[in-house]
């Protein structure tokens, strides 16, 4: 690695007491004594961290993480919005009226494309990501994805949605925070990551891909830190995957990334992981 790494304090509590929870790829994610919440320390500077969100490469003691890939635009994960939202939304919120729709972190627009199909015809949604390449294919696919920066975007939306972005900030309270800026009062925050720090990294699906994944939280942070910043948790929906998968599926793929010499993902379906769908309101 070249870069220089920083140490940093606990993201969620502050408190600079920690033990050690993980090391991939030459990185430690430690688990902070006081509130339990799960970070990278050392971390990269933040302007690595923003270079690599920018290309998907990240640099590791073994070479360059990439983190997009052959993987591409899935309409499985189309499907599996198709059928999520709605536990998180009553049918009518989205169809009866023309909402502003921000997806934060866009990736290849899956979600752009399942709320675009579940919302009211003139519904505006959109999605910005930082990754060119995944722009592109966002793109390719007749999506409204852009690389454009949240200082960028102009008037407030009625819903703005963070897809596993969380995972990947160096400061969850201050970005959640200029996100709130983008919200119009009541509007929602839809909200999805992993349930990581609620439990043991024995426990935890392989693999970690640090220093690409940052902090890991639980159930009790993600609550904690909404409500701390103004939001009212209104429902949150776990699962034990994120996108379901057959395992023979799970398998051959595996067996693709082990020929390659990329790391395979051990999937529990049955263990303690859980994919959070979380809406939140603001109300400050």
């Amino acid at each position: 690695m070249r870069h220089t790494l920083e140490h940093v304090p606990c993201p969620y509590c502050g408190s600079a007491a920690y033990t050690t929870w993980a090391e991939e790829n030459g990185y430690v994610a430690v688990q902070c004594d006081a509130c339990r919440f799960v970070y990278v320390n050392p971390r990269p500077p933040r302007d690595t961290i923003d270079e690599a969100a920018q290309t998907g490469l990240h640099e590791t003691e073994r070479g360059a993480l990439d983190v997009v890939g052959k993987l591409g635009f899935r309409r499985a994960k189309v499907r599996m919005f198709r059928q999520r939202l709605p536990a998180l939304f009553p049918e009518d919120v989205l169809r009866t009226r023309p909402v502003r729709w921000l997806d934060v972190g866009a990736g290849f627009g899956e979600l752009v494309a399942a709320v675009r199909s579940l919302a009211h015809e003139a519904a505006q949604i959109e999605g910005i990501e930082p990754c060119r390449p995944k722009v592109e294919v966002a793109r390719r696919h007749g999506l409204a994805v852009s690389s454009r920066s949240l200082q960028e975007l102009p008037a407030p939306y009625d819903a703005v949605s963070l897809i596993n972005v969380f995972s990947h900030l160096p400061d969850p309270a201050g970005f959640l925070t200029d996100l709130k800026r983008h919200l119009v009062p009541g509007g929602d925050l839809v909200l999805v990551t992993g349930n990581g720090a609620d439990m043991a990294r024995s426990a935890y699906p392989d693999p970690l891909y640090l220093p690409d994944h940052l902090v890991f939280a639980g159930q009790t942070h993600v609550r904690g830190l909404l409500e701390r910043l103004g939001f009212e948790v209104v429902c949150i929906q776990a699962y034990p995957q994120f996108l379901p998968e057959a395992r023979p599926l799970v398998l051959l793929k595996n067996l693709v990334k082990k020929a390659q010499g990329r790391p395979t993902a051990r999937v529990r379906p049955e263990g303690p992981f859980r994919s959070l769908f979380v809406r939140a309101r603001r109300v400050s």
